[in-house]
C-alpha cells in the first residue's frame, strides 16, 4: 500500500494514461479508490509538484482538481495556480473560414463552465455520462473516474467534495464536434446536501448546473429559495421500470410561457405528472420527465416515450431589472425549442399582448431551428378561458395577431440576416388551440 503513491506519480510523470490504474498487489483486499489516491497526492504535495501533476494529468486527458477538499480542516482549495501552465488548442466555428486554431491558457480563457452534481442517491451514471459527452464518435476516453473502472467502485474515504474540471475543445469538424465553442465541465464528487458550499460555488460560477437525482420532488425541495447565477437543470432517473433496446423513439414536448401562467399545472393535468406548483417563480431552469407510452398509442404517436420539459417563466419580475434579462429568456427558449418536437406556448386568459411578448423572445430560436433543417410544431394554448364569447373574440383577433407576428418575423429575420424569411409561417408550423384547459 505504501508503494502506491510513488507508483502512481512515476507513471503520471511519464504521461502514462494507465497511471490511475495502479493497485496494491501484495494485499489485494486493501485497494484504494483512485480518487482518494489523487486527492491524497495533491494534499501532500507542494505547489510546484501540484502544478506538474496537473499538467501531466491534462496531457493524459484526465480531469484535474478544481476544488481540493481537506477532510481534516473541512476546507477546500481553489487550484487555479496549479493549472496556470495548462494550454489548450481548439478551432471555434468563428475561425472556420481562416482554419486557424486558438491557443491559450485555460485559467485566462473566457469560456463558459457547465457543472454536474448529484443530489441524494442516483442510479444515473453521472461520470460516465460526462465521459461520453466529452468523447467523440471516433474515440471514447475515461476523462472522469467512474464505478466501472478499476478501483472506481471502492468506497471513497477522503475525495468526496472534490470538484474536477476538464475542457471540451472543438476541432472545427461539424461531423465530430458536440459544441461549436470551448466549454469547461466541472464534476462534484459526493452529495450536494453534504457539500452545499461547493455546490453554491458552482452555482455562482457556472453557466448551467445539471443535478442528477432519482426524485424530482427532492430536487424541488432542495432548490426552493436558493439564489443562483446558473441555469439549473434536473436530470431525473425515470427509467427504472422501463426496458429499452437502444432503438426507442422519443418525442419531446416543451411548454413556454410567462411566469405564473400555469405551465406546470397544465403539464400536470395533461400528462398526470407532479411538477411543483406555487405562486411566484416556482420553476427555475428546466425540469425533464421521461414518460412511457401505452402500447395502444405507440403506433398512433410513432414513439415509445414522451419527454416532457417544464421551463421557468419568461419575463420574470425578479430578472426584469437585470440588463441581460432578455438574453437570459432568449437562451432558455433557444435551448428548449432546439430539443423539442412540439413547443406549447402557454397563455393565461385571453391576453394576446402577452402572446406577442413571448413570441418576440422565441421567434429568433425558430429561425435558427429552420437553418438546421428543423421546423418545430407550435401550439398556442389559452388557459382558464371561462367567457362563452372568448373563442369568437380570439378568432376575430387572430388575423390582427398574425400581421403583428409577420412584422416581428421580418424584423428578426433581418437581424439573423435571413431576408428570404418574410412571414411567421415560414419558420413555424402553427396549430392554434383555444379552450378551457
Amino acid at each position: 500500500m505504501q508503494l502506491l503513491p510513488s507508483a502512481f506519480l512515476k507513471k503520471l510523470l511519464m504521461s502514462n494514461v494507465n497511471s490511475r490504474s495502479v493497485k496494491c498487489v501484495t494485499t489485494p483486499n486493501s485497494n484504494i479508490n483512485p480518487l482518494d489516491l489523487i486527492t491524497a497526492m495533491f494534499l501532500c504535495s507542494d505547489g510546484f509538484l501540484q502544478q506538474e501533476m496537473v499538467l501531466k494529468m491534462s496531457m493524459c486527458q484526465f480531469a484535474v482538481p478544481l476544488l481540493l477538499p481537506n477532510c481534516e480542516t473541512k476546507q477546500s482549495t481553489l487550484m487555479v495556480w496549479a493549472m496556470r501552465d495548462i494550454v489548450k488548442k481548439c478551432m471555434p466555428y468563428s475561425h472556420n473560414a481562416s482554419k486557424s486554431f486558438v491557443e491559450e491558457r485555460v485559467v485566462l480563457s473566457d469560456m463558459p463552465m457547465v457543472s454536474f452534481v448529484r443530489l441524494g442517491e442516483s442510479r444515473l451514471p453521472k461520470s460516465q455520462t460526462l465521459n461520453k459527452l466529452l468523447s467523440n464518435c471516433q474515440q471514447y476516453h475515461d476523462t472522469y473516474i467512474h464505478g466501472n473502472m478499476e478501483g472506481g467502485n471502492v468506497q471513497r474515504e477522503i475525495s468526496d467534495g472534490l470538484v474536477e474540471i476538464s475542457w471540451y475543445l472543438p476541432c472545427g469538424n461539424s461531423n465530430i464536434d458536440m459544441f461549436k465553442k470551448p466549454v469547461a465541465m466541472a464534476n462534484l464528487r459526493g452529495d450536494i446536501k453534504t457539500f452545499e458550499r461547493e455546490f453554491s460555488f458552482l452555482c455562482q460560477t457556472s453557466a448551467a448546473v445539471y443535478i442528477f437525482c432519482d426524485e424530482i420532488e427532492t430536487a424541488h425541495r432542495f432548490l426552493k429559495g436558493k439564489n443562483t447565477e446558473a441555469e439549473i437543470f434536473v436530470v431525473v432517473n425515470t427509467l427504472t421500470d422501463f426496458k429499452t433496446d437502444g432503438k426507442s423513439k422519443i418525442r419531446v414536448v416543451t411548454v413556454l410561457g410567462v411566469q405564473g401562467s400555469g405551465k406546470s399545472t397544465f403539464l400536470n393535468t395533461m400528462f398526470g405528472v407532479q411538477f411543483a406548483v406555487s405562486s411566484g417563480r416556482c420553476t427555475r431552469g428546466a425540469f425533464m420527465l421521461l414518460l412511457g407510452v401505452n402500447k395502444d398509442l405507440k403506433e398512433e404517436l410513432k414513439c415509445d416515450f414522451v419527454m416532457v420539459i417544464d421551463t421557468e417563466g419568461l419575463k420574470s419580475p425578479e430578472l426584469a431589472q437585470l440588463e441581460d434579462s432578455y438574453e437570459h429568456d432568449n437562451k432558455l427558449a433557444t435551448l428548449v425549442i432546439g430539443l423539442s418536437d412540439v413547443t406549447i406556448i402557454n397563455i393565461a386568459m385571453e391576453n394576446s399582448t402577452e402572446m406577442k411578448d413571448i413570441l418576440q423572445i422565441v421567434v429568433h430560436a425558430f429561425i435558427r431551428m429552420k437553418e438546421v433543417g428543423k421546423k418545430p410544431v407550435c401550439n398556442f394554448v389559452h388557459q382558464n378561458v371561462s367567457d362563452m364569447s372568448a373563442r369568437d373574440n380570439n378568432m376575430r383577433g387572430r388575423n390582427k395577431l398574425l400581421e403583428q407576428l409577420n412584422e416581428m418575423t421580418v424584423a428578426a429575420a433581418k437581424m439573423e440576416k435571413k431576408e428570404k424569411i418574410t412571414k411567421f409561417t415560414d419558420v413555424m408550423l402553427s396549430e392554434k388551440v383555444s379552450g378551457d384547459a
